[in-house]
Formats: structure tokens, sequence, C-alpha cells
């Protein structure tokens, strides 16, 4: 098909569809990972590792949202400021 050459489907748009539960019948999604010879759990390990890396290792599994020295991560920290702002 013409339109498979003019937007054709990338790992990215496949991990997003795979995270949405409604879209992960799509058989342009089957065939795209048969077509690597990958499952979708080998796809998303690969875009966890490639997009988040190590930084997911660095969290606690105690409290993830603070650090050892009990302060808050900065992600936290910022989110709780927008919050307070916004709110």
């Amino acid at each position: 098909m013409a339109l498979d050459h003019r937007l054709p489907v990338t790992e990215l748009h496949v991990v997003a569809a795979e995270l949405d539960p409604s879209q992960r019948k799509l058989n342009a999604l089957q065939e795209y990972l048969s077509e690597r010879g990958m499952t979708a759990v080998d796809l998303l390990s690969r875009a966890f590792q490639q997009y988040v890396g190590d930084s997911a290792a660095s969290l606690t599994v105690d409290n993830p949202q603070t650090t050892d020295d009990g302060n808050l991560r900065p992600w936290k920290k910022a989110k709780q400021e927008l919050l307070s702002k916004h709110v």
C-alpha cells in the first residue's frame, strides 16, 4: 500500500500503541513485531532502556519520591511547586 511508504509505522508509534490497551490488537503492531522477530515485551523493554535508562534504577523501593537523605526528588519538588502555584 502506498500509504505505508508515505506514513511508515515507526518503533515509537508501536511503543505508544502498545502502552494503550485499546490499540494492542492492531494488525500493524503485530506485523511490525513479527517482521522484526520481537515480542511486545522485548520492544517495551528496549524502549524503556532507551528513553528512561538507568535513571529509574536509582529510585528506591521504600519511598521512590525521596532521596536517601530524606529530601524530595527534584521532579517531585517541582511537581509540588507547580501544584501549589496553580491550585
